[in-house]
């Protein structure tokens, strides 16, 4: 908690709030977007959550349950889809599946969870 508000303020007094203002998306969407791919490329919440809820706080002014839950829904769904993700992993191994017929199993329901909340993003701004 304490390197997540330290995280904060350097990012307040840094220039990176600009960078992301100019950046053509809204605020939520670019936030769901980032926090899933984050997910989906570290295999973990924390770090991701740690980044991504900071910078839209530092953004937006602050955070409502909704917006949170859905940027935590983004995070989550990239962190479970990842091959980096060491449950995915173990269980591809249990049960004698290649991480690839895996991902191919997981493509179609994380696309349409994925267009879901970023519909969802756009709706809330």
């Amino acid at each position: 908690i304490v390197g997540m508000f330290l995280y904060l303020h350097i990012f307040e007094v840094s220039e990176a709030r600009a960078a992301i203002a100019a950046i053509p998306l809204p605020l939520l969407t670019l936030s769901v977007g980032a926090g899933f791919l984050l997910g989906f490329l570290t295999g973990r919440i924390q770090l991701p959550g740690s980044i991504v809820l900071p910078v839209y706080m530092a953004t937006a002014g602050g955070i409502s349950f909704p917006v949170f839950a859905l940027i935590y829904f983004g995070i989550y769904y990239g962190y479970v889809t990842s091959p980096v993700h060491p449950c995915l992993v173990v269980t591809c191994e249990y049960f004698g599946v290649t991480i690839r017929r895996m991902l191919l199993l997981l493509l179609w329901p994380t696309i349409i969870i994925f267009v879901l909340i970023i519909i969802l993003s756009y709706v809330m701004q």
